[in-house]
Order: C-alpha cells, then structure tokens, then sequence
C-alpha cells in the first residue's frame, strides 16, 4: 500500500512542463560540437553542363550503402605475408571485395598511391588477385587494360571485371578494396590472391554466391529514386 507522505510537497505538473520547455530551449541554442571556420563563396556549376557520371561497371552504385557480408576469411599466409578477406559490400551493379594485407617486409611505397601500380606486367613486385565464377567466368588471371576491352551495345564489357584500389595503414599493413563487376550467379564464386615475391604461391576461398546476391539486395539507397 503506498501511503501519502505528510510534508512533502508534490510538483505542480504545470510547473514541470514549463521547466522542461526551458531547458530544451537552452539545450536548442547550445553552440554545437563544431567550431565555426571561415569557408569561401559557393560557386554553384555552370547551367546546361552534365556531371559526369561514371560507367555503372567501373565502381558501387554512388546513391547506395552496400549490404556487408562480414567474414574475417583467411585466404593467404607465408612466413612473411598474410592475406585475409575482411568483408565483402554488395551493391545493386557489383560488389567489392575488401582485403587486409600483413607482411613483415616493409611494403613498397607505390602501395600508398590510390591506383597501385602492382599489376602482373607493370611492377617487379605483384600482389595478384582474381575470381572466377560458378558458370566458369572469371577476372583478374592475366592483365589486361579493362577500358580498351570490347564493349556490347550498352556500353558494358563482355567480360567480368575486377579494378584494385588500397591505403597504406603504416608500412606493414594495406587495406586493399577490389572492385568486382558484375554480380555473380548462384553457385560458389571463387577468390584468389598470389604474391611470389613474397612466398605467397596460389591460394584460393569460395563464397557462396548466394549471400552476395542477398547482400546487394539488403542495399540502402540514400535518397528515394536513386
């Protein structure tokens, strides 16, 4: 049984409400987290001029928050270099494969450029790393120049592309991203990574293609209609 307590005194509610109006007011007007800094004039592009746009084989779809199948994968190790595939994002046009590189020799320092020169034919030091298909289509097992490829009637490729892109975290670490177009089919889809140079022969994990797909459908696009 709850008693009524002689000497003390109950809050008017009307009271409360307005209390409360004053302090989200004052809470409104706080100086927010950033400190202001002075910024130039906007200058808003010409009129009549087209942004470009690129090709929807080239990169993930830039309006969409890819769907994450997260693994943590081994794929490579040797005495002296270790590769795991960390996660893969799926978008509605293809889907990245996103790596982290170990190796207890320093890296080259091309690796710390935004288009990494480690190709098979354009460096004396290539991390290969390719996939293949469940229909048996595949990227990325020799070099070739992917922009000069034959293109159908759309535009697209006739063959399934992979473009690598990385950072450099300290000089024994690379985060490396492998774009890969398009989206696969059903079946298990096959990944592999090479580095000779560094006692890394060939090695090879399957994903099911199945969970990409699921992933690319679990996309968020940022605006409606885009």
């Amino acid at each position: 049984m709850i008693r009524e307590m002689r000497g003390v005194c109950k809050p008017d509610p009307a009271k409360v409400r307005e209390r409360n109006s004053d302090l989200e007011t004052s809470l409104g007007s706080a100086v927010g987290f950033f400190k202001p800094v002075v910024r130039e004039a906007f200058v808003p592009p010409p009129t009549g001029v087209s942004p470009y746009s690129p090709p929807t084989w080239t990169g993930p779809s830039q309006y969409t928050l890819g769907g994450v199948v997260p693994l943590q994968l081994p794929v490579g190790h040797s005495e002296t270099v270790s590769i795991a595939l960390d996660v893969i994002r799926a978008y509605p046009n293809g889907f990245e494969l996103h790596f982290v590189v170990a190796t207890r020799l320093p890296l080259p320092t091309a690796f710390a450029g935004s288009w990494p020169p480690w190709e098979p034919g354009r460096s004396a030091d290539p991390l290969r790393i390719g996939f293949e298909f469940a229909n048996g289509r595949c990227a990325g097992e020799e070099y070739y120049d992917i922009f000069g490829e034959p293109k159908d009637q759309d535009g697209l490729p006739y063959v399934p592309i992979i473009l690598l892109d990385g950072a450099m975290s300290g000089s024994h670490r690379l985060s490396l991203r492998a774009w890969c177009w398009p989206l696969p089919p059903i079946g298990p889809i096959t990944i592999y990574v090479e580095w000779e140079e560094r006692g890394l022969a060939e090695k090879q994990v399957q994903v099911a293609g199945e969970i990409i797909l699921a992933a690319a459908e679990a996309g968020v696009s940022v605006w409606q209609g885009k």
